[in-house]
């Protein structure tokens, strides 16, 4: 019965995380970014300023850790420059997310009934669903 309400979660976070994720929240200036220095790097080797495979994209007056612009790449090749393609990395490491809570607090707690809760808990915040999975897309700008 636990399996199934863990799976039930998941299912919940991806649905939560994956309905209309082209579209809903606009597409931001940092996200754009991401996209194009791929589809950059996928045609010449090299990110929007002609680096060759960076460690840390320049973007907007700031450095950008590279993992998530490489997540993208792929995405960016299979399916096209769109915003399925930047977003699918983010909103699946949101569900995974769920799963890992869940592993933590069972790990911590020794407790199934914590562990369930507390994976709900995160597959429905709010603040996990947008702000957290944008997290990946983009980072706070160094002070």
């Amino acid at each position: 019965m636990k399996k199934i309400l863990l799976i039930l979660i998941l299912v919940l976070a991806f649905v939560l995380r994956f309905w209309k994720l082209d579209s809903y929240p606009a597409l931001n200036a940092d996200e754009a970014a991401i996209g194009y220095n791929a589809l950059s790097l996928i045609q010449t080797g090299k990110d929007e300023h002609g680096h060759l495979w960076p460690i840390h994209f320049q973007s907007f007056n700031d450095y950008k850790p590279g993992l998530y612009f490489y997540m993208v790449l792929p995405l960016v090749k299979i399916i096209g420059l769109n915003e399925w393609a930047v977003r699918i990395p983010g909103a699946t490491l949101g569900v995974l997310t769920a799963f890992v809570i869940y592993l933590l607090t069972k790990e911590l707690f020794k407790d199934e009934k914590i562990s369930i809760l507390s994976s709900l808990l995160l597959a429905i915040s709010p603040w996990h669903i947008i702000f957290l999975e944008a997290v990946g897309r983009q980072t706070l700008p160094r002070s």
